[in-house]
């Protein structure tokens, strides 16, 4: 077999490019510790509706009773700019423990650029396979996709926010994608990791968890 020789200057200047595209890892946990579980606080959602345990040692498990609601937990990982760029991966379960009357409206999902008053969210929906993309609580894009797991099936969730453009994948494909012409209208700079329920009710319960959750920055 001929053997190609590739010029040092050359290999470099490729290893560089590959780089560009690259993301490092700034946190990284599978909830194994109690410290690993104690570092994802409480961001928003009423904390009378909006619980969550550390389900068998192992995972971040997130419970509602009653709705509608929306829950966020934030991770350790903020920006330090103005439009900070981040990538948050995690798996994510909706269970069969939740009660059959909110099962196709309980959600589970990540985001971005957040804090309290709102930032971008990628939600999906397993009971009906359906997600959303929205800025600050606004619905941008949303559809059904066949690649989302169903009830109990373990989804892999990842948000990417870089410059003005956010992209959201389910199990390895892209679902959604959008530039946002007004990206500083999103002042957050926090990553967190979302749930709820988006149906009426006193006393329903909904039942989730969060695992190898992972939030990366982009190499410069």
């Amino acid at each position: 077999m001929k053997r190609i020789a590739i010029p040092f200057t050359l290999l470099i200047a490729l290893l560089g490019a590959s780089l560009a595209f690259a993301d490092v890892s700034v946190f990284k946990t599978s909830f194994s510790t109690r410290s690993e579980y104690s570092s994802i606080t409480r961001l928003s959602g009423p904390t009378s509706i909006c619980k969550r345990s550390w389900r068998n040692k192992k995972a971040v498990g997130v419970e509602t009773k009653g709705g509608d609601v929306d829950c966020a937990l934030a991770t350790p990982v903020q920006g330090d700019a103005k439009l900070p760029d981040h990538t948050i991966k995690a798996v994510a379960v909706v269970t069969k423990k939740t009660d059959k009357k909110n099962r196709k409206d309980t959600y589970v999902g990540l985001a971005v650029r957040v804090d309290d008053r709102g930032g971008y969210e990628m939600r999906i929906f397993p009971k009906s396979r359906r997600y959303q993309l929205l800025k600050s609580g606004e619905v941008l894009q949303e559809d059904r996709e066949k690649s989302i797991g169903a009830l109990d099936e373990k989804n892999r969730l990842q948000l990417s926010v870089l410059k003005n453009t956010v992209t959201a994948k389910v199990n390895g494909k892209a679902v959604a994608e959008f530039k946002d012409k007004n990206a500083k209208q999103v002042k957050g700079k926090k990553t967190a990791i979302t749930y709820g329920v988006r149906k009426k009710s006193k006393k329903a319960l909904s039942f989730s968890y969060f695992d190898k959750l992972k939030v990366q920055v982009p190499v410069p």
